[in-house]
């Protein structure tokens, strides 16, 4: 294995937190090897920020969400707006279009600023 990658986990309502500082000192020994990836708890009022830091000054360049551990239904795209506004605020690459356009399919929905 050449690279990989180690996740935060912001999943407090289950009991299970892995900070993102945590995995930053893990992976910054090792930068050619292991990529961080941050996590957000979606329901934290300050969750942007915190993925603005986990970017901006640890170095994470992604974000791993996950509806089934952190108590939110994928699906509904209230949540897929925030996901897509706080990869944006943080300077993450969206979210892939093919996903996005299946979801607006479904509901009828648009996603202020996709196009």
């Amino acid at each position: 294995m050449d690279r990989a990658a180690v996740y935060a986990i912001m999943m407090g309502h289950v009991g299970l937190v892995v900070p993102n500082e945590y995995v930053h000192a893990y992976v910054s020994p090792h930068p050619a090897k292991l990529v961080g990836v941050a996590s957000v708890d979606p329901h934290d009022p300050a969750c942007c920020e915190q993925l603005r830091h986990a970017v901006e000054s640890l170095g994470f360049r992604a974000l791993k969400l996950s509806g089934a551990y952190q108590n939110f239904n994928p699906a509904d795209l209230r949540y897929l707006r925030d996901a897509v506004a706080m990869a944006r605020s943080a300077g993450l690459p969206e979210i892939p279009a093919r996903f996005v356009e299946a979801m607006l399919e479904r509901d009828s929905l648009a996603l202020p600023g996709m196009g």
